[in-house]
């Protein structure tokens, strides 16, 4: 069994936290809202909608990356309204249990930061940021510090040292054994006599004339790789052409149909793809094969532990609120 220690929860802690020098821009309701005004309060501490601005337009953003880039529906943009507040509003919490926890103990390991930042900046030559320093010093300070409240607490409570058992890890695996498939491959080198986009016939003649050739050449006792360094006007001539291991689709279908079907050492009749004119000369084969599990253990461990260590934190945050006086003044 491996522990992830740390790993796993501190990408988690400082992802959760907004980037606050974001720019909010467009015609959305909160957007244009005074930044002052409260968005809600956890145990009569407020959370501003200077903090949930940029949340919200950083989680917008995403989902105009991936969803819909005409414009979010009204019922969209209150879902993820209400997602970034209750994030803010977890967050909150997990620092509001981590000062009970660890008190005045905890400023220590934020200059400890802060000033790591500082020798990190001064060490690359940068002046330190005016983020770092005066008022907006004061909300960097107070940043750092919930970061590490949360960081500390969610540690305490078992949401840190994330293990997981090897039977699970078995079971994962024998259970989803087929998405782990790789498929079949084959080590091939290519020389290409190059068309250009629209080839006129007389192009097209003298590149398949000059291909010809060169497979003659081949056929007769000369080197591929040395004919690829000499004749190829692929950038794999410089390696002799050589593609290493290659898997369907990497290549145009034509090449890869034609590749494919060769036996090890064979190599081919000139072949046609939109680049151009292709000799292909096949090296090895390997054929399509489930990785055993200590090839891909540590790979499914990350994913395991991540999924553990979510429930935990979700667990951890519903107790807290069952405790907490939360208030939401938000429509």
């Amino acid at each position: 069994m491996r522990s992830y220690r740390g790993i796993i929860v501190s990408m988690l802690v400082w992802s959760l936290f907004p980037v606050t020098s974001a720019t909010f821009a467009g015609d959305e309701t909160l957007v244009n809202q005074d930044p002052r005004r409260i968005a809600a309060r956890v145990n009569g501490r407020p959370i501003l909608l200077a903090e949930l601005q940029p949340a919200l337009q950083k989680a917008e953003a995403r989902f105009r990356k991936y969803g819909a880039r005409e414009g979010l529906s009204d019922e969209t943009r209150k879902r993820l309204q209400q997602e970034e507040l209750d994030r803010l509003i977890a967050l909150e919490m997990l620092a509001q249990a981590g000062e009970k926890s660890f008190g005045k103990e905890i400023e220590r390991k934020v200059d400890e930061k802060i000033t790591a930042e500082q020798a990190h900046d001064s060490g690359m030559g940068k002046p330190v940021s005016a983020a770092k320093q005066g008022v907006e010093g004061d909300e960097h300070r107070k940043q750092v510090r919930n970061r590490l409240l949360v960081d500390e607490y969610l540690a305490k409570h078992g949401a840190k040292d994330v293990v997981v058992p090897e039977a699970e890890l078995k079971k994962y695996y024998e259970q989803n054994a087929g998405s782990f498939m790789e498929p079949e491959k084959i080590k091939v080198s290519h020389i290409l006599v190059k068309l250009s986009a629209k080839p006129t016939a007389e192009e097209i003649a003298k590149a398949k004339s000059e291909i010809e050739q060169i497979r003659a050449e081949i056929m007769s006792g000369k080197d591929f790789p040395d004919m690829a360094k000499q004749r190829s006007a692929c950038a794999s001539a410089n390696v002799g052409g050589d593609l290493g291991y290659i898997s369907r689709t990497y290549m145009p279908k034509g090449f890869d149909d034609i590749a494919f079907a060769l036996k090890v050492g064979e190599i081919s009749e000139p072949v046609r793809t939109r680049h151009g004119f292709h000799l292909i000369k096949a090296f090895d084969r390997k054929p399509a094969r489930v990785p055993e599990l200590g090839e891909i253990q540590s790979f499914i461990e990350k994913a395991l532990a991540g999924e553990i260590q979510k429930k935990r934190v979700d667990e951890i945050v519903r107790e807290l609120r069952r405790e907490a006086k939360v208030e939401i003044f938000l429509d």
